[in-house]
């Protein structure tokens, strides 16, 4: 027999449909925006270039373009294998049992599964619909322990699209200095903020920790590219042996590719953020139109956004999921997969092609109201 995993299947992951499904679905489980293809960027693939391991941090080009867009040192970047194996590098080079970490829930659900790997003690810390899913430091600051190694937030918010306002950033980089602990800060949508630029939290100070993904902002969650940002040069010495053992390189292949879109990101930025609060209208009037059912706290950010059922559906919240999927052909992400109700569910409306966008918020409403049928 196996002995008991300290790794469990996630939910979230769990709930995104297989390519086969895909095909038959409007799928709005995603949280990018609509994926891009090489041709479409652009991209060139250079037929000479060694695959080999690479420079240890990452390639110095792709490396030096983050440094000057977040305006910090290049040395202050670590290249990873996306947000995620950043994530896990920090949490499992700061957190041990016995150590304890304070995370903001709602949140980007590996966040809180890789940290349970550790065997550190968790407190979760809810923000909630009621408060316009704004976060309370205080509430935060409450829950600190003097064994806390760690604090955990995802700024913007994933699923939700809220954004901490910088000086309640700064208050909470103030809490977990005078606690003695880290503040890690989830940056991965900070890209795709509808209104101004948002500067990296890393600049906080040394115990301020930040990570980021080129998945979400430019639709190539198939090239495995993220970064950890800090100041601090021994907590970079440790993320980088955490890399060595983990991954040792991002591959040279995706970090050129990466490259070749940031050398681009002037001209190819803007259209997304354009089309992205275009669709955030749309869902807007969907939710004004349908008040009688559901409601959301509009996103500022993302491309995702945390819509609730103000009543149970006919048949209960289970079977309003299932003939969504099974006889409306339209796949959203259920509340439980963050750790929340059910009346919540999270709807990528910034992954499926344009055209998809109302058709697949009309199928909702069908399901909403108990249609057992689909229309053709």
């Amino acid at each position: 027999m196996f002995p008991p995993s300290k790794f469990q299947l996630s939910g979230l992951v769990s709930s995104h449909p297989t390519q086969e499904e895909a095909a038959h679905l409007i799928n709005m489980t995603e949280s990018s925006i609509t994926p891009r293809s090489i041709h479409e960027l652009g991209l060139t693939v250079p037929t000479d270039l060694p695959l080999e391991h690479g420079r240890e941090k990452g390639l110095e080009g792709i490396c030096g373009m983050l440094a000057k867009r977040y305006n910090v040192d290049v040395d202050e970047i670590l290249l990873t294998v996306g947000a995620s194996s950043g994530i896990y590098f920090v949490q499992t080079a700061l957190l041990s049992p016995g150590d304890h970490l304070v995370i903001m829930r709602p949140n980007y659900p590996l966040n809180i599964e890789g940290a349970r790997t550790t065997g550190c003690d968790i407190s979760c810390v809810d923000i909630e619909f009621s408060n316009g899913f704004r976060v309370q430091v205080d509430r935060i600051a409450a829950a600190v322990r003097p064994e806390t190694k760690l604090i955990s937030i995802c700024n913007p918010n994933n699923p939700v699209g809220t954004v901490m306002p910088t000086e309640q950033l700064q208050e909470l980089a103030d809490v977990a200095k005078r606690n003695n602990c880290f503040l890690l800060v989830d940056e991965t949508y900070g890209e795709l903020l509808y209104d101004g630029l948002m500067p990296t939290a890393a600049k906080l100070g040394p115990h301020v920790i930040s990570v980021s993904s080129m998945s979400k902002t430019w639709g190539v969650s198939g090239l495995r590219v993220g970064w950890i940002t800090t100041t601090n040069k021994q907590l970079m010495d440790t993320f980088v042996a955490a890399k060595q053992v983990i991954s040792i390189t991002a591959g040279v292949l995706d970090e050129t590719l990466c490259e070749q879109i940031l050398a681009k990101a002037e001209e190819l930025h803007p259209p997304i953020i354009a089309e992205l609060k275009r669709r955030r209208d749309i869902v807007d009037n969907w939710v004004k139109t349908e008040s009688d059912l559901i409601e959301w706290i509009a996103p500022v950010a993302g491309a995702t956004a945390f819509v609730r059922m103000k009543k149970d559906p006919p048949g209960g919240k289970a079977a309003f999921y299932e003939r969504l999927r099974g006889i409306h052909k339209i796949a959203v992400i259920p509340g439980h997969c963050f750790e929340q109700s059910d009346e919540f569910f999270r709807l990528g409306f910034g992954y499926p092609p344009a055209e998809q966008v109302e058709k697949g918020l009309e199928g909702i409403s069908k399901a909403l109201r108990g249609q057992m049928y689909c229309d053709t």
